[in-house]
């Protein structure tokens, strides 16, 4: 079972949130696998795991990600533009699951629409 990673910190102003991730000493981000969603947040890191439900919605396209060496450093774009009392919604460890598990579909679905897309551009 992973452990839990608890060493970030975020803010916001009107247009993003703005979350810094810190991995442990050890863990370097080249080998962290990150999922980045509508509603969640999903970093793992060898034996480490950081798995949040977002407050709020985000725009995951326009979001973007800046990688240091034990630094995760995401600006999430919120689509509605008003401030969040919370970074997370409290959800179960089963509700984080399901979650994960509907990013993982999405991400494929976007993959597969992406590949008929190409497709078309080259008939």
């Amino acid at each position: 079972m992973p452990i839990s990673i608890k060493d970030y910190s975020w803010e916001q102003n009107d247009n993003f949130v703005i979350l810094n991730i810190n991995l442990p000493v050890g863990h370097v981000t080249s080998k962290a696998e990150v999922k980045v969603g509508e509603k969640m947040i999903s970093v793992m890191s060898q034996t480490h795991l950081f798995r949040i439900a977002l407050f709020r919605s985000i725009n995951h396209e326009e979001s973007t990600l800046k990688v240091h060496h034990q630094k995760l450093e995401f600006n999430l774009s919120k689509i509605d533009k008003i401030s969040w009392d919370e970074l997370t919604k409290k959800k179960s460890g089963k509700e984080l699951t399901e979650m994960f598990i509907d990013l993982l579909e999405q991400e494929r679905k976007d993959i597969e629409a992406k590949g008929e897309q190409k497709m078309i551009k080259f008939r």
